[in-house]
């Protein structure tokens, strides 16, 4: 009796498995990348004050290349 119940665990697993996956990728998965495509307002890059900044370019000294941070 305890190797029929754990054969039909296995199988409910793997079928239980599959519907929570397909249920995970369809419900939350699919929705964020149709907001989030590249043609949407979501998926471009904003520009903003916390944007990389170009550097500035300086003559290294032997003092400044001690204190690089």
């Amino acid at each position: 009796m305890w190797r029929r119940w754990k054969r039909f665990a296995a199988k409910a697993a793997e079928v239980q498995g599959q519907v929570l996956f397909f249920l995970l990728y369809f419900l939350v998965l699919l929705p964020m990348a149709l907001v989030a495509s590249p043609g949407s307002v979501f998926g471009r890059v904003r520009r903003s004050e916390a944007a990389w900044k170009p550097r500035l370019e300086a003559t290294p000294d032997l003092d400044s290349l001690h204190r690089q941070y």
